[in-house]
């Protein structure tokens, strides 16, 4: 993937200016630019502690739309479903409410949502008309609603920015550890910082799609009472994690770190692992959102929210709604109102429910070197009369070797891969109480 495509930018307000004017005999809206509650650029007016209420009688407010960000070509893409948040901000209920959009400035599709909104409440129109992507590169979708009545224009149309990119499908099981990932700068520099990413990883476009990027440090973050000091994965100030440096200007903005597309086709119980830390007295929200089908399903889980302390957490996601689907996964991050707001995460990974508890096993698990050239040493230490299943997969999900083992205290072992291909494996050591996840390269 492309991630750095601001050459593009500058086009893309152009598009946006010709569309604008093309669309001025349909209203004579004022486009305000903002970031919705979502955290996507738009051009609706802003809600604050929810639906704004105004004091005229009727008063239609769009709100959220869809598609929007990142579009992938792994996903489906050729009959895509425009969705819009109609929001009744007046004092009287609305109904048969004219909505339309135009993609890339062409010609309008006019269609009537039906359902009556009472004041200070919504409904997401889904159009009939659908959409088709068309070519890689920058597009815009403009939404508007045009009631009779309805005397304030300000609010009436909202517009997106797409970006629509190559995207391979990765497989399953799938652990992220961002071990492999290059460092980026922590300067407190908010959107200025770029950090690219690997393995289809994304961040998404500041100033375009979000406002800042996830950075990947390894070690302590550089302000004090926030962040982690070591990553999950190693526990050590070598090992990498992905956060967000809110010092500076970097107050109360929302970034978005998408995964690759991830085809859960081959697993019956899905579920979404990580590792999360948000420590900090000004601490900010953690969001999951999933793209399935051709939308977005915001908060698949409540958001994380406030200081949860100095410790790594982890959360588990089931994903079963989308078994048979591919997916995205944002993580969205939105900063605190002061620097001590540092979020981040680690070691996430997409594999079946297993009937174990899904805990991590108590005891410490290392291994090393990683990358390596086929040999890896396991050492176990402080592990309590457990029966060990050590289970190595490839990126397809094929098992590929399974030892078990009784393990009183310590232990120690050699995986032996010198005669496998290149490449991305999956290790998972399994017990009674839990299992232990292990991403391992072989160069």
């Amino acid at each position: 993937l492309n991630f750095n495509m601001k050459k593009y930018f500058t086009a893309l307000l152009i598009v946006l200016v010709v569309i604008s004017s093309q669309l001025t005999a349909h209203s004579n809206n004022r486009f305000i630019a903002h970031k919705n509650q979502e955290g996507y650029v738009d051009g609706a007016v802003s809600k604050q502690n929810g639906i704004n209420k105004s004091t005229a009688a009727i008063d239609v407010q769009v709100g959220a739309i869809s598609p929007k960000g990142t579009m992938l070509s792994c996903q489906s893409y050729t009959n895509i479903t425009v969705y819009v948040e109609i929001e009744n901000v007046g004092q009287s209920p609305i109904f048969d409410i004219p909505v339309s959009y135009s993609y890339d400035g062409t010609s309008p599709v006019s269609e009537i949502c039906p359902d009556t909104v009472a004041p200070l409440s919504s409904k997401t129109y889904s159009f009939i008309t659908k959409v088709n992507l068309g070519f890689l590169g920058y597009h815009s979708l403009m939404v508007w609603s045009a009631l009779a009545g309805d005397l304030n224009q300000n609010n009436d149309t909202t517009n997106a920015a797409i970006s629509f990119l190559s995207g391979i499908s990765g497989t399953v099981p799938f652990i992220e550890d961002f071990e492999t990932f290059g460092l980026c700068s922590t300067a407190s520099d908010c959107e200025v910082t770029v950090c690219g990413l690997l393995n289809e990883w994304m961040n998404e476009e500041s100033g375009v799609i979000d406002d800042i990027d996830f950075r990947t440090n390894a070690g302590a973050t550089p302000s004090t009472s926030t962040g982690p000091t070591n990553d999950h994965t190693t526990g050590t100030n070598i090992g990498k994690y992905m956060y967000l440096e809110p010092s500076g200007a970097c107050t109360l903005k929302t970034a978005l770190l998408t995964t690759p597309c991830l085809d859960l086709t081959l697993l019956t119980t899905p579920q979404l692992t990580f590792w999360y830390h948000m420590y900090g007295a000004d601490m900010g929200e953690l969001h999951i959102d999933i793209y399935s089908g051709d939308k977005w399903t915001l908060d698949a889980i409540p958001p994380i929210i406030g200081d949860q302390g100095n410790n790594w957490y982890k959360k588990v996601v089931s994903l079963s709604t989308f078994a048979t689907n591919v997916v995205n996964i944002h993580f969205r991050g939105i900063t605190g109102v002061d620097y001590r707001s540092d979020i981040a995460i680690d070691d996430v990974s997409i594999d079946n429910t297993t009937g174990l508890n899904e805990n991590e096993f108590g005891g410490n698990v290392m291994v090393y070197p990683n990358p390596s050239n086929g040999i890896f040493n396991i050492v176990m230490n402080d592990i309590k009369n457990e029966t060990l299943s050590i289970q190595l997969y490839n990126v397809e999900g094929k098992l590929l070797q399974q030892n078990n083992v009784e393990v009183s205290n310590s232990y120690k072992t050699i995986l032996d891969m010198r005669n496998y291909s290149k490449g991305i494996y999956f290790l998972m050591i399994r017990s009674n109480s839990g299992v232990k996840r292990f991403k391992l390269t072989v160069i």
